[in-house]
């Protein structure tokens, strides 16, 4: 479907390449906060396992990211894990991965100005005020940057995920050379580590690579999308699992050689940095994790406003929603109406709520995070689907990648209910629950509201670049 020469479904045709697919999905997954703050999170859990439990997250993971390139193989859409639900497990499936995806996407994007903002203060100033003006400052750029076109902001975020860890790279290089060796016997022989500290270690690990799907929204603007988008997905992975274990085991060696314990420490980079003499990267790393927080907020608001666009030219969203810019050819109704929330939730959560910017990240990335767990399930189920409809052989790689990855998820929602959290973590899965059974509902009205809608749920991408699959032979299972 062609709009005018040149264009695809209102959206630029063919102008991203790789590097910005990359961009989107490394900027949604922030890995420069994770290798900041995650150590000390998955150490209370797992301790000396924590990079163990890293590692087999990262296999659970992969499972679910081959599956997902399994459906980018097939597929160019700007409706991501969306339009894939839909091409395996129906029109209910495909709507309810849609509006999980959207309370994540929400979800990040809006819990990231208050968190990012404190980081960028440690530098410029701490003042209520001057927090303010940077939740504005946040909110304004990411639009400016999603409103002018996914190449401007998607290179923007991965040059900004790129500053922050070669910054915090720095520090961990350093760390290693200050230790006089890599080897770390508590560590490599999990010193004190039980299988259930490493379950809760492997469930905290899952939350780490939230995000690597977004560069599928990407899918009707990319060059070579079949290609391209499989590839970048797979690589994110791989790069952040890799940084991530790294990061965690070096981090925990240096507090090894500190006699300190790194699951109580506040800020463990800017304690190694100062370890090994180089305090003065303090500021500058505050100000690199302040930009992979907005790294996070702008690859989200990119994701949210391609996903409502595909869902708006279905029916099943507001049409406004499926209006392109004639001139920047992106989505700019979503990515304007979702701006004013991410600084109007900043001073609710200030002003009424009364919560600092941890707790607003913990409070609403949690909730979020269920909903990329939940998109992720469908679609893995759906890889295995996919090729059961087309009568294919179900490969027994796929089998596995969906079972492991499957299997991953629910035990990171699982442990997110036992044992019960602490008050307000107690309800939070409950809440998400909750936002789920209006999403059904909402599909119930528009089922039997707008049956012409839901009937073309997956639909809009078909004339994109599928790729028209032969005459399939009788399905088996191979491997």
């Amino acid at each position: 479907m062609q709009d005018e020469a040149g264009k695809s479904n209102g959206l630029d045709n063919q102008v991203l390449g790789p590097l910005e697919i990359f961009g989107q999905s490394v900027g949604n997954t922030g890995m420069a906060t994770v290798v900041a703050i995650a150590p000390v999170l998955v150490a209370e859990s797992a301790g000396n396992g924590s990079w163990l439990s890293m590692l087999i997250a990262l296999v659970g993971v992969l499972g679910v990211g081959y599956c997902v390139a399994l459906f980018g193989r097939r597929v160019a859409t700007s409706g991501s894990l969306y339009t894939y639900a839909a091409r395996s497990l129906g029109r209910a499936p495909a709507f309810l991965t849609g509006w999980a995806l959207l309370i994540a996407y929400v979800g990040l994007a809006v819990a990231m100005p208050m968190i990012g903002a404190q980081f960028v203060g440690e530098v410029i100033g701490e003042g209520t005020a001057v927090q303010i003006v940077l939740w504005f400052v946040f909110a304004a750029v990411a639009t400016g940057m999603a409103y002018f076109g996914a190449r401007v902001s998607t290179r923007a975020a991965l040059l900004l995920e790129a500053f922050s860890i070669a910054l915090l790279g720095v520090v961990l290089v350093a760390t290693v050379v200050k230790a006089g060796t890599v080897i770390d016997s508590a560590q490599l022989h999990l010193k004190g580590v039980s299988v259930h500290d490493l379950f809760l270690g492997i469930t905290l690990s899952v939350t780490a690579f939230v995000g690597f799907e977004s560069g599928a929204s990407l899918g009707a603007e990319a060059r070579d999308p079949h290609r391209a988008i499989p590839r970048v997905i797979l690589l994110t992975i791989g790069l952040a699992g890799v940084i991530y274990m790294l990061s965690f085991y070096v981090e925990t060696l240096g507090y090894h050689h500190l006699n300190e314990n790194i699951a109580t420490a506040d800020a463990p980079t800017a304690v190694l940095g100062d370890w090994v003499g180089l305090g003065f990267l303090k500021y500058p790393i505050a100000l690199g994790l302040g930009f992979s927080f907005f790294a996070v907020m702008l690859a989200s608001v990119n994701a949210l406003s391609r996903m409502l666009y595909t869902m708006a030219r279905e029916g099943v969203a507001p049409a406004a929603f499926g209006r392109t810019h004639p001139v920047r050819r992106t989505p700019h109704v979503g990515i304007l109406t979702i701006a004013p929330f991410l600084f109007v939730v900043s001073l609710i959560m200030k002003y009424v709520a009364n919560a600092s910017p941890v707790e607003v990240f913990s409070y609403i990335a949690t909730p979020a995070t269920f909903g990329f767990i939940f998109a992720y399930v469908l679609v893995a189920v759906g890889a295995v689907v996919l090729l059961y409809r087309e009568r294919r052989r179900i490969r027994l790689g796929v089998l596995t990648a969906a079972t492991v990855g499957v299997a991953a998820m629910i035990a990171t929602y699982v442990a997110n209910l036992t044992p019960v959290p602490p008050y307000p973590f107690n309800i939070l899965p409950y809440v998400f629950l909750g936002l789920m059974v209006v999403g059904g509902l909402v599909f119930l009205a528009l089922r039997f509201g707008r049956p012409e809608s839901v009937r073309r749920v997956g639909t809009v991408d078909e004339e994109s670049l599928d790729r028209e699959l032969a005459t399939p032979p009788a399905m088996t299972v191979s491997a």
